[in-house]
């Protein structure tokens, strides 16, 4: 049975996020970046961010760890004295993780526009990336991510999303913009309509050199079992996410996914990317 986490202490705000996540703690004294269900935010938006977390784990790509939660009476109250209206008490935690240093994005100046005929932005950006994560071993992630952002529809692609753990790992954090541009989890699917390139998201201009780093995570991705699928949706409230919507994005992830990775290898073996 997947761990339902009470939250009973609300301490902050955190800024610069339209989604308005807050610090709080759970009843073990365990602190997390909660994602509620507001007026501002979207039931999509909030799922979301537990799907990218839970499947991310199931393949070992560097996100923080999600969790279904439920916020106290306690703790609504104290969020309403903040002038925070939350629509149900059914959350997502996501693991607080101490010590991120930002990785800041390369942006392409003028002096560089200049001296393109020297050295592209590709290069630059490779070199800047590489400063942060010199071990092969942390590249290989920036593979990993791309193809699990591609698979999942992430919709809006920051550039500000990429941290640095203490141990050197890369962390990927926003998962709220996944499966599509739409309000609802209807109609998503893969197809050669949809852009032939890589999102930006987590600065991989010129990181993504060697197409045989993509192998092992098409292998991480296609070894999801449906059983863990059914697992992760079942385990949501209702109250976040309908029955219908279970159905749709179960069959999204299962025969959508061969199709995903059908056309993905197929793009990244013939260089049409």
């Amino acid at each position: 049975m997947t761990e339902v986490l009470n939250i009973s202490n609300f301490t902050e705000l955190l800024p610069k996020s339209s989604t308005r996540p807050f610090i709080a703690f759970s009843d073990s004294n365990q602190k997390f970046v909660i994602k509620a269900l507001l007026n501002s935010t979207s039931r999509k938006r909030i799922v979301s961010e537990y799907l990218i977390g839970a499947l991310a784990e199931k393949i070992g790509l560097c996100r923080p760890k999600a969790y279904l939660a439920t916020l106290t009476e306690a703790t609504i109250k104290k969020l309403s004295n903040a002038s925070i209206k939350v629509i149900t008490p059914d959350c997502v935690a996501l693991e607080f993780v101490e010590g991120l240093t930002e990785v800041p994005s390369l942006f392409y100046t003028d002096d560089m526009k200049k001296n393109a005929s020297l050295i592209s932005f590709s290069e630059l950006n490779h070199a800047h990336i590489s400063k942060f994560f010199c071990q092969p071993e942390n590249q290989t992630m920036f593979y990993g991510n791309a193809l699990f952002e591609v698979w999942l529809l992430f919709a809006d692609n920051h550039s500000d999303t990429l941290f640095k753990r203490t141990d050197g790992t890369p962390l990927f954090l926003d998962g709220s913009h996944a499966f599509g541009y739409e309000d609802n989890f209807e109609n998503l699917s893969h197809s050669f309509d949809k852009s032939n390139s890589f999102p930006v998201s987590g600065n991989l201009e010129g990181i993504l050199r060697n197409k045989n780093f993509f192998k092992e995570w098409f292998i991480k991705i296609d070894s999801i079992e449906e059983s863990i699928l059914i697992s992760v949706l079942d385990s949501i409230p209702e109250r976040l996410l309908f029955s219908a919507e279970k159905e749709a994005l179960l069959t999204f992830l299962t025969i959508e996914r061969k199709k995903f990775i059908k056309i993905w290898t197929y793009r990244i073996q013939n260089n049409l990317l």
